[in-house]
């Protein structure tokens, strides 16, 4: 990824996307208006707005490279969904985004360039991560507080600040120093992000979310560790001034934990939604067709599920991982509860859309939380 963004200057990609970029502020305009954040001067927006259209150009370019291709159904299928989930139709939402001024045809490929992101990060990050049930049974009786260690998880924000050349180290601190003075001084740090962060969540007020110590990089972990309280903080990385700012604290066991035994269950799925291109009967026909050649050995679960689910998991053959009583809807847990291993469900209506499920051979066990 380096090495394709090293090659797209910005120079260069002006020269080929003004309209882009011109498109590209009034979407970051609107989405920082729905987040109440507040709206950077427009010299640094134009900054941000330029860097994530080169990397959405680089992201493209490598989605390309290896294979992955959103087709016009996928598309469709998740615009009705985003509807559904706002209980609005796809005429209704049409509307909506044309009062905001978003034309459809810039939501789509929104939508698809969303699409194609996530399915490459799952592609190259996700399936690479293999962590054994050992190591999470390990971690779960230590979170359940068979050890002593410190559990305490913290709301995390921040501003990155490269190190653009080692003679800028003691001027950019300075930089670093007047933020986080603006920031305790009670200016939203959200806002703040926005405007001096360049970190891909700039845009999202630099919000990381809850985080333990041991999943912060270290030079954040030290700090915490001499003082694990509420704050804004200035911290030096290897490249880097990170102000960061710790909004709240809480208890990981308590938060997470349950404290008794909870039977999982292993499942794989495909989904498919109903749609004016695929209607009920085109959907239930094709899951049907997808069982029979499961069945019969034409074809193994997996690579079924890669060609013909459009739920996130499809990358990972429709691997569901270990669910919980109360992971999924009513109707997908009932099916799934009374399938046998390697069996294959019939069609599954929900309000997702129509789910096939299977389950494989080391399909349930408890687990300690």
């Amino acid at each position: 990824m380096e090495a394709i963004l090293s090659q797209i200057t910005p120079d260069l990609f002006l020269l080929h996307a003004p309209k882009r970029i011109l498109s590209g502020y009034f979407t970051v305009f609107i989405g920082l208006r729905r987040q109440n954040i507040q709206l950077p001067p427009m010299e640094q927006l134009r900054a941000q707005v330029l860097e994530r259209l080169i990397f959405e150009r680089a992201i493209k370019q490598r989605a390309r490279e290896t294979g992955i291709r959103i087709d016009d159904q996928m598309v469709n299928a998740s615009i009705e969904q985003i509807a559904r989930q706002n209980n609005l139709s796809v005429d209704q939402l049409r509307q909506r985004l044309m009062a905001d001024g978003v034309s459809f045809s810039s939501f789509r490929e929104e939508i698809r360039d969303e699409i194609t992101t996530q399915r490459l990060r799952e592609r190259e990050v996700d399936a690479k991560i293999q962590i054994p049930e050992s190591e999470i049974d390990a971690y779960l009786a230590e979170q359940a507080g068979f050890t002593t260690g410190n559990t305490t998880e913290f709301h995390i924000q921040h501003i990155l600040i490269p190190i653009d050349h080692p003679d800028n180290t003691e001027k950019l601190k300075k930089h670093a120093e007047e933020i986080a003075e603006r920031a305790r001084a009670g200016e939203d740090f959200a806002m703040l992000a926005a405007t001096y962060s360049r970190a891909s969540d700039a845009l999202q007020g630099g919000d990381i979310g809850w985080r333990n110590l041991q999943s912060l990089p270290n030079v954040m972990a030290d700090v915490l560790k001499e003082s694990p309280r509420k704050g804004v903080y200035i911290i030096k990385g290897k490249d880097s001034w990170d102000v960061m700012r710790v909004s709240d604290t809480r208890d990981g066991v308590q938060f997470k934990l349950a404290g008794g035994p909870v039977e999982q269950t292993h499942a794989r799925h495909i989904l498919m939604l109903v749609s004016d291109i695929t209607p009920e009967g085109e959907v239930i026909h094709r899951l049907n067709d997808i069982k029979r050649r499961i069945d019969a050995g034409e074809s193994d679960f997996a690579t079924m599920a890669r060609l013909h689910s459009v739920d996130n998991s499809a990358t990972r053959g429709g691997d569901l991982g270990w669910l919980q009583p109360g992971d999924t809807v009513p109707e997908f847990e009932k099916a799934m509860n009374s399938l046998k291993p390697n069996e294959v469900s019939e069609p599954i209506k929900s309000q997702f859309g129509y789910h096939q499920q299977r389950l494989p051979p080391e399909y349930l066990h408890e687990r300690i939380l």
